[in-house]
């Protein structure tokens, strides 16, 4: 927070210096990883999803939070492999690594040492045996990467098993039954081939040959076109990613497989595969299965493209070649590798691929009875020129949805059947697109198998409007395959560009670069979605001794003004300023205490919307509050204490907890974080901090003691007009009345007088009489006349009770509370209903922080002074020295921008019998030189007339802090002079151009009040007005706010200006 404040000036800096970096990271496609020789690849853009939500790790720029799954690419990440478990987590959104930082968890670049490696390892299962949920600790710290739902931030702290430390693996754009889904009404975790293995890069068949037959996870990246025509039974073992670059990717006449051809006892089929962004070719070897799926498990093929370069008829007359693209089955009881017979295939997603000219493609089933399993999807595929088994399902359930089909316009075989739901089979299509294939997109053998489409929409040929296919099935399928997982549908047929046909044809198959390899589910790709079904099985939040989820805490109400000790409920140590030191910065940590004191109480304020502002009362009481550092929402950030910024960091709401116990939440977090000690610490000393609440730690629970508010010093040499901050009219008593039982009342005045003149006289303990300046001004003193709301305010003679006793408590506006001692300070001095009106009462009630209870306190002192001139003269006193001048120079130093005002006094002399006025104007400029000295002047003007007289005369200054207005200042003859002056009193006006809050001093607070002005929450008195104009039109407005910045950080020297 200090840099943010101090350094305003090098923020264009530093926003240059961002949009370089930001140019340059914008170089590198940020879902390609190069390897050493420069080839591309779609690198696996994973999800880490946050324990049992629907929520993604995010790239919140500098740091990582969680967002809604949204398809944005600030969720897409890459894990690279550095070792054998140990990895680094880089953001596909900027390229930036996932780094610890302490117990945070930030986003920086590349950087060498340990900090941005992770370990990632498996901590549960699904019902499967599949890795369900992993925890990621840093190599560093061995710390685990924590969400905290309160406030949605990211952390490290020590790994305890808990919800917030678990994530899932999921790879982005991957739906279905190969996804996180469920089944068997229970959580299966997502397929993610190899993505926690080595990448590699082979570009001969021989290498691709040895690097799928290798037990560990591989990411095998294929950058030559690879024949595999000379190639058999190619074994593919478990958790591989086959993947080709955005170059040469085309696979000849493979026969993949995975499971061993002659059955090894201990050697198992593999599970765990994907094969994405290959160009796969049959073109030399007929009836060959370029993938043969063998009793496998968790299967997905993205967006590749197969092509058949096999000579063909399509009539299926024999002279067809019958190999398949994919087969998905169980071994057959009399090949070598029976033993596999009894495993079923499942959890197979086919999706965004193209499929071309070949009379078979791809086929599921199995050869047992085994009708639960074999679970697919396929989606957003294109089928062209292919007559069968597009796709074939026996023994299992397939999701059909949003696949186009296009067949010859000229030609349609009689052998042609596109989808084919097969013995043992439960299917399901939706919204699918036929076209050439009138007649032929659905059979079901045997129509005893349950069938349902939906959405579905056909043409007879590439010219023709499509209609609605219509089918129905003997047996209609009850199935919904929104119960196992989230998907999104497309419109089969529309005008607009965004249907199946449209779809499939601009994104499936495989992709030359990273810009054409797309998923439904990107946030880009949003236009083309008509339905969208999310996972059943997610959850909005969950329970954890992290942070709850996101709750709208109901604020608890405290007294206006009050002083409280505030104790931790787990240390039982006090909420305190780090040596009582009154500085912007200065820390808060906690501390035992036995009594209050000034570092270790704090005050009150409301601030609206059940937000307060809590003031240490150390130094003047009302300079300083409590902050929270650069304004984060961020755990682990700093409380201190600073002057008032008017930013949410400094606005705190009281959510009880217990009776007497609150959480105090920060409303820079949008209260899902609180004051806490830092590692719940018990010690003297340890730090506070901002934190996600947590509703069970007691780290975050603060017990308050309310305590007596010690008020603050009053100058009792004085006397005072006390005028109302709401109607700013004067307490007075009633008719002047010098009389037990007086009324005090408010009633304007233009100069002081006994009835509206108050002195004070200092009784002990903060508290104060105010004798009114009636009779000889030592007699009658203001009385509450009870304890209660309502009580009256007068005047009495000395009763010797408490009722008499008042303490003045400041406002960080300059103002003053004034409390009433026989409602034990509970209670103000006020202005009854809030009237504006002369003559409105003056009564006491609870303190609620109303401006009706808030006084100036205007002093002024009166001096006596000896002339024998018989000209009429303007003295000039400073606090060093007097001298008669008609020019006077005034410098003042404020006290967050020095400033040096210059004042040039213009004096008119006239006769004895005319009024003597002294023009002030005022020029703000800013010192050449630092001064930490500050001078103030006193004008104090002389009358006489031709024969020597003794005059009275009044000079009138704002109690500490506030400047009067011309009404003033001006003086006023003493009642008690023996000689009247035949002349009137002089009047001075003083305008100090950007002393808005008439302190003598121009600063940020000036500029806030300016600010408020402007918006209308506020009104200004006169004198402030003239202030306030710094721009020299007369007028106050926005522009004076604008002026008065540009002068606060130096960019003008001078106010008024007009740059």
């Amino acid at each position: 927070m200090k840099q943010q404040r101090k350094n305003k000036h090098l923020l264009p800096a530093i926003l240059t210096v961002l949009a370089i970096l930001s140019s340059l990271l914008g170089i590198l496609p940020a879902g390609s990883v190069s390897a050493a020789d420069g080839i591309a690849y779609p690198a696996q853009a994973v999800h880490f999803g946050a324990y049992t939500t629907n929520r993604n790790l995010n790239n919140a720029g500098s740091a990582a939070n969680t967002q809604k799954a949204a398809g944005a690419n600030s969720e897409d990440w890459r894990i690279d492999y550095v070792s054998a478990g140990v990895y680094q987590i880089v953001s596909l959104a900027d390229g930036k690594y996932l780094t610890a930082n302490g117990t945070a968890c930030t986003l920086t670049a590349k950087a060498a040492g340990s900090s941005q490696n992770w370990n990632i390892e498996s901590v549960q299962k699904d019902f499967e045996g599949y890795d369900l949920y992993y925890k990621i600790t840093s190599v560093s710290t061995g710390a685990a990467l924590t969400y905290y739902q309160g406030n949605n931030t990211i952390g490290l702290t020590a790994y305890t098993g808990d919800g917030a430390q678990k994530w899932k693996l999921n790879c982005s754009g991957l739906e279905g039954y190969a996804a996180n889904a469920l089944a068997n009404g229970k959580e299966k975790a997502g397929t993610i081939g190899g993505l926690l293995g080595e990448t590699v890069f082979v570009s001969t068949a021989d290498d691709l040959e040895k690097q799928l037959n290798t037990t560990e996870p591989k990411t095998i990246v294929i950058t030559a076109d690879i024949d595999m025509q000379n190639k058999f039974h190619t074994r593919i073992r478990d958790n591989k990613t086959i993947v080709g670059s955005y170059g040469s990717k085309t696979i000849y006449d493979s026969q993949f497989r995975t499971n061993d051809t002659y059955g090894a006892v201990d050697d198992n089929p593999s599970d765990n595969i994907i094969f994405r962004n290959l160009n796969m070719i049959a073109k030399n070897v007929k009836n060959r299965i370029l993938i043969n799926i063998w009793s496998s498990r968790q299967i997905w093929v993205d967006h590749c493209t197969f092509i058949s370069y096999l000579p063909s008829d399509h009539t299926g007359n024999g002279q067809d070649e019958v190999g398949k693209f994919i087969w998905l089955n169980t071994p057959y009881e009399s090949y070598l590798d029976a033993k596999d017979n009894g495993r079923s295939p499942d959890y197979i997603t086919i999706s965004y691929n193209t499929f071309k000219n070949r009379f078979w493609t791809v086929a599921y089933g199995t050869q047992n009875s085994e009708t639960s399993r074999c679970r697919t999807t396929l989606m957003y595929n294109w089928w062209d020129e292919c007559v069968r088994r597009c796709p074939q399902i026996g023994n299992g359930s397939g999701h059909i949805y949003n696949n186009y089909y296009s067949g010859d316009d000229s030609f349609l075989p009689n052998s042609c059947s596109q989808i084919i739901s097969g013995e043992g089979s439960n299917m399901v299509s939706e919204n699918c697109r036929f076209q050439a294939v009138s007649r032929r997109e659905i059979i079901v053998q045997p129509d005893t198998s349950p069938y349902r489409d939906s959405g579905s929409y056909t043409a007879k040929n590439s010219s023709e409007t499509p209609t609605k296919l219509n089918y129905t099935a003997k047996i209609t399928s009850t199935w919904n395959p929104k119960d196992n997982y989230g998907y999104t549908l497309l419109d089969a047929y529309n005008t607009k560009g965004t249907d199946t046909k449209d779809f499939c044809t601009k994104y499936a198959g495989a992709a030359s670069s990273s810009g054409k390899l797309k998923y439904i589910t990107d946030s880009s790709l949003q236009t083309f979605a008509a339905t969208v079904y999310t996972a059943p099985f997610l959850t909005d939040s969950f329970d954890s001794a992290y942070g709850n989820p996101v709750t709208d805490y109901t604020p608890a109400v405290l007294q206006e003004g009050a002083v409280y000790m505030i104790q931790n409920v787990n240390s039982g140590l006090y909420l305190e300023v780090d040596g009582g030191k009154a500085a912007d910065g200065t820390n808060v940590q906690q501390w035992g205490a036995n009594e209050p004191a000034a570092h270790n109480t704090w005050r009150v304020l409301s601030d609206g919307d059940g937000y307060y502002t809590l003031y240490p009362q150390i130094g003047d009481k009302v300079t300083y509050l409590l902050d929270v550092a650069g304004n984060s929402a961020a755990n682990g950030t700093n409380l201190g204490i600073w002057s008032a910024t008017d930013a949410d960091a400094q606005r705190f709401k009281f959510y009880e907890a217990a009776d007497g116990v609150y959480y105090l939440l920060t409303k820079t977090s949008g209260d899902q974080s609180c004051v806490a000690v830092q590692g719940a610490s018990a010690s003297a000393g340890a730090n506070v901090v901002e934190w996600a609440v947590n509703l069970s730690d007691t780290s975050q629970q603060w017990k308050l003691t309310q305590v007596e508010d010690t008020g603050c010093v009053m100058d009792t040499t004085k006397t005072y007009q006390f005028r109302n901050a709401n109607s700013n009219l004067y307490l007075e008593v009633a008719n002047g009345k010098a009389e037990d039982g007086s009324n005090v009342q408010q009633w304007g005045a233009n100069e002081p007088a006994a009835h509206n003149s108050w002195t004070l006289k200092e009784f002990g303990g903060g508290y104060y009489y105010i004798l009114s300046a009636l009779a000889d001004g030592k007699t009658y003193y203001l009385n509450s006349v009870g304890e209660a709301d309502g009580s009256n305010i007068e005047i009495h003679t000395n009763n010797k009770s408490s009722s008499h006793l008042f303490k003045f408590v400041k406002n960080p506006d300059g103002t003053y509370t004034i409390l009433t001692r026989t409602s034990k300070d509970r209670a103000a001095v006020e202005v009854a209903n809030a009237e504006k009106s002369s003559g409105a009462n003056v009564q006491q009630w609870t303190v609620n922080g109303n401006a009706c209870q808030k006084w100036n306190a205007v002093a002024f002192t009166t001096t006596a002074a000896t002339t024998t001139t018989t000209t009429t003269t303007t003295t000039t006193t400073t606090t060093t020295t007097t001298t008669t001048t008609t020019a006077t120079a005034v410098k003042t130093t404020a006290a967050t921008v020095p400033t040096t005002t210059t004042t040039n006094t213009s004096k008119t002399t006239a006769t004895s019998a005319q009024e003597q006025t002294t023009a002030t104007t005022t020029v703000t400029t800013l010192p050449t030189a630092t001064s930490t000295a500050t001078e103030t002047e006193t004008a104090t003007s002389t009358q006489a007339t031709v024969s020597e007289t003794t005059a009275a005369t009044t000079t009138l200054t704002e109690q500490d802090t506030t400047t009067l207005s011309s009404a003033e200042t001006t003086a006023a003859t003493s009642a008690t002079t023996a000689t009247e002056s035949s002349g009137t009193s002089p009047t001075t006006e003083i305008v100090i151009f950007g002393d808005v809050n008439l302190d003598g001093k121009v600063d940020i607070s000036d500029a806030v009040l300016l600010n408020k002005t402007v918006a209308g929450t506020i009104s200004l008195s006169e004198s402030a007005q003239k202030n306030a104009d710094c721009d020299g039109d007369g007028e106050t407005g926005s522009n004076d706010a604008v002026v008065l910045l540009r002068f606060l950080v130096h960019l003008i020297q001078t106010l008024p200006s007009t740059e």
